[in-house]
């Protein structure tokens, strides 16, 4: 099975027992989550140890706990019961594609969808507001704008909200016009 499927099962599951068990919201789960991936991230010793294919499994949730435990606030239980899981599977290294589905699937929860823009220029709020405005009449949500510059772009917007993709940027629009020409270089 491939990883994004894996991942996208593992998440779901992730999401129900966190729905199930209503101790603790979306947002703080989703929150500390992202914590666990920044510090096996920033902690060498850690993402080795975890990553080390002939190390056992204990060994590794020691590994881990021990890292977690340095932060100044505590996990929530269905967290650790969740990492514990990963590591038995011998699936963490599927930690940051669940991270993203969990997202996506907090998201659907809370009837929002995330816009990632990337824009050649920074937005004013004006036009901020259109886009917000343009994406809540096709996906009949609240949308929550992540906008970005990326001068590469030359001019224009690049949109993903859910499964859709605008690419209006002038530098998409060059490249297909290569294409249409048959300039390949």
């Amino acid at each position: 099975m491939k990883d994004s499927a894996l991942a996208q099962r593992y998440a779901r599951a992730f999401f129900l027992a966190v729905k199930e068990e209503k101790i603790h919201s979306f947002k703080e789960v989703k929150d500390q989550l992202h914590k666990v991936l920044e510090l096996i991230r920033s902690n060498e010793e850690c993402s080795k140890a975890l990553e080390h294919a002939l190390l056992p499994c204990q060994f590794k949730q020691k590994v881990l706990r021990k890292a977690l435990s340095s932060e100044p606030y505590e996990f929530a239980e269905v967290l650790m019961r969740f990492l514990d899981l990963l590591l038995a599977k011998k699936r963490l290294n599927l930690l940051a594609l669940i991270f993203m589905r969990f997202d996506h699937f907090t998201d659907e929860e809370n009837d929002q969808v995330k816009a990632v823009v990337k824009s050649a220029a920074l937005l004013d709020e004006k036009a901020k507001k259109n886009l917000e405005q343009m994406l809540f009449q096709i996906f009949k949500k609240k949308v929550i704008l992540e906008v970005s510059v990326h001068p590469e772009l030359i001019a224009g917007l690049m949109i993903q909200a859910g499964d859709m993709v605008l690419d209006h940027s002038l530098k998409s629009q060059l490249n297909r016009m290569k294409l249409r020409f048959g300039y390949d270089n």
